[in-house]
């Protein structure tokens, strides 16, 4: 695996399947595809359903853009 940058939400400093994530493209940090998807799927924090989508954080009120996006 390369080089990434993550948003650490829960201040556990580990690349968790549920963080938004930057990948080193070797001209800096970019937006992949990974980014916002985990093709393997995520957890929701309840722990008993996955999120839909493969998404990495659940778009409830956009949480997803916002959290590399401010309004």
């Amino acid at each position: 695996m390369g080089k990434m940058k993550f948003f650490d939400t829960n201040g556990n400093n580990n690349p968790d399947a549920n963080k938004v994530r930057l990948y080193d493209s070797g001209q800096g940090y970019e937006v992949e595809c990974a980014t916002c998807h985990d093709p393997y799927g995520v957890m929701n924090p309840d722990g008993a359903t996955f999120i839909a989508g493969f998404l990495r954080v659940n778009d409830v009120q956009s949480a997803l853009c916002l959290t590399c996006h401010a309004k």
